[in-house]
């Protein structure tokens, strides 16, 4: 395996868990409404407050992953993910819960625009103009992911407030671990070290 294909792969799987992460908590919002009570419109207030989160990270820190570098920004990204992750695993009522949403959600946004910067200096300049359709396809993916493993932990497996955080938790670390074996493209590396 050639070090660009694997640096592609590293950074694409540390795309999906950070995005995974975002999405693992929609069929979670059903039980969370029968075990707290909540009406819908707490339930709603919680993904605005997440979409918040998203939409603040973008609007403040979007230009982080030039400043600090894509593999930096994405690492503390995830790690975030991680915290928030944790939060909405130990959350006890909706105050808690929506913390932990907009963490992740702020997170999110740091991760998807790293990791589409990373893929551009990852790859090969030969196949960096297919980059931006890899980042769209594992966005989608993705966010098809953390559902359908939100829905089947949440359906079968015990205290599925909790457990179904669990994954998320260990691939996110794993994640992080795999950023720090990325390597950028050697034409970058030295256009990075000309300035």
């Amino acid at each position: 395996m050639s070090p660009a294909f694997r640096s592609l792969c590293l950074l694409s799987f540390a795309m999906v868990v950070g995005v995974m992460g975002t999405a693992l908590i929609s069929p979670l919002y059903g039980l969370y409404q029968e075990a707290w009570h909540l009406q819908t419109v707490e339930v709603s207030l919680i993904y605005v407050i997440y979409m918040g989160g998203a939409l603040c990270a973008l609007l403040l820190f979007g230009r982080l992953p030039d400043v600090l570098g894509f593999q930096k920004t994405m690492a503390w990204a995830l790690a975030a993910i991680w915290l928030g992750t944790l939060v909405s695993l130990l959350a006890w009522n909706v105050a808690s819960l929506t913390v932990g949403r907009f963490i992740v959600g702020a997170a999110s946004s740091m991760v998807t625009t790293s990791a589409s910067l990373g893929f551009l200096h990852v790859a090969p300049p030969e196949k960096r103009n297919r980059m931006a359709m890899l980042s769209s396809i594992l966005i989608a993916f993705g966010f098809g992911v953390g559902p359908l493993m939100g829905g089947i932990l949440g359906q079968w497996a015990p205290a599925p407030l909790v457990t179904t955080y669990v994954p998320t938790l260990v691939l996110a670390l794993l994640g992080i671990a795999g950023l720090r074996r990325v390597q950028v493209h050697p034409h970058d590396s030295a256009a990075a070290q000309r300035r």
